[in-house]
Order: structure tokens, then sequence, then C-alpha cells
């Protein structure tokens, strides 16, 4: 008899992105045109624009949302893997500096 390595979490599984590749796409080649800083930085609003001028596909306000909506969930991961850690492995909290 096999053993159970037990279920999936939520967020273990894939999303369902049928009909939003072409989205996906698009933010994974517009994600090289991050500028180069000491992090990560969001795609700047130029780039953005001219991907659609080249490849567009409905309305530029849907199309500037939806990656800006994936930019940002991004942009949160990153900073979230980043913030300082306690000794309990959790992230300590910030703006509490005392001299």
């Amino acid at each position: 008899m096999m053993e159970s390595r037990g279920t999936l979490k939520p967020e273990d599984k894939e999303p369902n992105i049928a009909g939003l590749e072409y989205y996906l796409e698009a933010f994974k080649e517009l994600s090289t045109s991050r500028p180069s800083s000491m992090g990560v930085s969001p795609i700047p609003f130029t780039a953005i624009l001219e991907y659609f001028k080249v490849y567009p596909c409905g309305e530029f306000d849907e199309f500037l949302y939806l990656i800006r909506r994936m930019d940002d969930s991004l942009l949160k991961s990153y900073s979230d893997k980043n913030k300082p850690r306690g000794d309990n492995g959790k992230p300590s909290s910030t703006g509490n500096n005392k001299v």
C-alpha cells in the first residue's frame, strides 16, 4: 500500500488561465523591460504602451490594468521574500527604530 503525501494546498495548484495566455506571455516579455536597479522595479508604462502598439488585443485600459495587477503581485511577492526575518522566522516589524 502506498503512503499518502497529503493533499495540495490551494496555493500549490496551478491556476486555470485558459483564454488569458496572451496576457501571461505579454507579462513575461514586458518583464524584460524592467529598469536595472538595486531591487525589482515596476514595468515602465512606456514599455506597456509600446508592446500594445505592436501586439494590440482588446482595449488598452484593460491590458494596462491586467499587466499592472500581475506586476503588483510579483513586486509584492519579492518584497515579502526580502523582508527582514526575526528569530522565529516570521517577518520582523519595521518602523520601531528606537534610539
